[in-house]
C-alpha cells in the first residue's frame, strides 16, 4: 500500500528520467502510433477520473503526435470499461484509465463481487501519473463544522445515507466505514450513483446530505458555494483543499489502505513492451505540457510521473498486499 512517505518518494522522482516522444515500436514493424488512440474512462463523464483524463488529453495528443479520443464506459464500479479494454486487441490503440484499489479490485479482494478480471494476469499497467485521496463532503445548507460534527449528525439519526459513485463503490465505502468503526460513522446505506459527477449533483440537490469523491471532482462545486469539503480520508490530504484536514487530525485511525487511488493507465496483457515504452514516455512528456500544468494548477491536482517498472510494482503490491492490510473475515462479518 502506498504510504505518505512512499508517495513523497514517488513525487521526488519526477523529472529524473529523460522525456521522450514517440518511438518505433509497432509489433509489425510500423511506426506506433499511426492512428487514433482511444482512452477508455471506466466511469461516467464529470467524475474525477474523467476530469483528469480530459485535463491530460491535449498533452497526450501532442506527446504521442496523434488524436486521443476519450470514451466513457461506466459500470460495476469501473469493472466494465476495464474488462472490455483488457479484452481488446493488444495493439496500443485502446488503453484504460485505472485507479487501484478501485476498478473492482477491492471488491474482488473482499469477496463482495465476482469480477471477470484476474487483476494480476489480465491487466498490464503502463505507468502512473497521480495519487488521489478521497474526500468526504456535504451540502452547505447543513452547516457542518468538521468531521466530528458530521459523525454526530449520523449518530443522532439526523443523517442516514451517504452518496457514492456506483453500486461497485458501495463495498469500498463500507470498508471505509468499518475501518472507521471507532468513529461511530453509523450510516444506513451507501446510495450508488453513476460516478462522481452524478453523486456530486445529488449532494448539491440534497438527495443525500453527504458524498465521497476525489477532490478535483468537487472543486468547481466548492468554488461556486454548492458543496463543502469536510475531511480527507487519506493522510496525504490534497493540494486542491490544503486547509482541509485528514481523519487522523480528529484522533481517528489511519485508513490509507482503502482511502487513496493510484491513478495510471493499463493495456491488454499481450501488449508488446515497445508499445508500453512509447505510451509511458508519452505520458511523462504529457505531464509537462502547458495545458496539463494549467489543469493541475486550476484543480489542485498533483501530477507525478511513475515509471512503468515502479507503477507495475506498486500495482502488484496493492493487488497482492491489500488482503494482508484488511481483516477480510471481520469485513465479511460486518456486512
Amino acid at each position: 500500500m502506498v504510504s505518505r512517505r512512499r508517495a513523497l518518494q514517488i513525487g521526488a522522482g519526477i523529472g529524473a528520467t529523460t522525456l521522450a516522444g514517440c518511438l518505433s515500436g509497432d509489433s509489425e514493424g510500423g511506426e506506433y502510433p499511426d492512428g487514433t488512440i482511444t482512452l477508455v474512462v471506466p466511469y461516467s463523464e464529470g467524475g474525477g477520473t474523467d476530469t483528469e483524463a480530459r485535463g491530460l488529453q491535449a498533452g497526450l495528443s501532442d506527446a504521442l503526435d496523434t488524436n486521443i479520443q476519450i470514451e466513457n464506459v461506466p459500470g460495476a464500479g469501473g469493472v466494465l470499461g476495464l474488462d472490455e479494454t483488457m479484452r481488446s486487441d493488444p495493439d496500443g490503440y485502446r488503453i484504460c484509465a485505472i485507479l487501484p484499489p478501485a476498478n473492482g479490485i477491492l471488491n474482488d479482494i473482499l469477496g463482495t463481487d465476482d469480477s471477470p478480471i484476474d487483476y494480476l494476469n489480465d491487466v498490464k499497467p503502463v505507468c502512473g501519473y497521480s495519487i488521489s485521496p478521497y474526500i468526504i463532503y456535504a451540502n452547505p445548507s447543513h452547516e457542518i463544522e468538521d468531521f466530528n460534527h458530521l459523525l454526530d449528525l449520523y449518530a443522532d439519526g439526523e443523517f442516514a445515507n451517504v452518496g457514492v459513485g456506483s453500486v461497485g463503490s458501495a463495498p469500498w465505502v463500507q470498508a471505509v466505514q468499518m475501518q472507521l468503526n471507532e468513529t461511530n460513522w453509523e450510516f444506513d446505506q451507501a446510495v450508488p450513483y453513476g460516478g462522481s459527477g452524478p453523486t456530486n449533483q445529488a449532494v448539491v440537490a440534497d438527495e443525500v446530505p453527504v458524498g465521497i469523491a476525489t477532490p478535483n471532482s468537487i472543486a468547481d462545486f466548492v468554488s461556486e458555494g454548492e458543496l463543502d469539503p469536510i475531511v480527507h480520508t487519506s493522510s496525504l490530504g490534497s493540494e486542491t483543499f490544503p486547509d482541509i484536514g485528514v481523519v487522523e487530525d480528529y484522533g481517528h485511525p489511519n485508513i490509507d489502505p482503502v482511502a487513496q487511488l493510484l491513478r495510471g493507465f493499463a493495456v491488454p496483457p499481450e501488449t508488446p513492451d515497445e508499445i508500453i515504452e512509447v505510451l509511458s514516455n508519452g505520458v511523462e512528456e504529457a505531464l509537462q505540457h502547458e495545458e496539463s500544468q494549467e489543469f493541475a494548477e486550476n484543480t489542485g491536482t498533483t501530477l507525478n510521473f511513475i515509471s512503468h517498472e515502479e507503477y507495475n510494482e506498486l500495482y502488484r503490491e496493492i493487488v497482492e498486499g491489500l488482503p494482508n492490510e484488511l481483516d477480510i473475515e471481520a469485513f465479511q462479518g460486518y456486512l
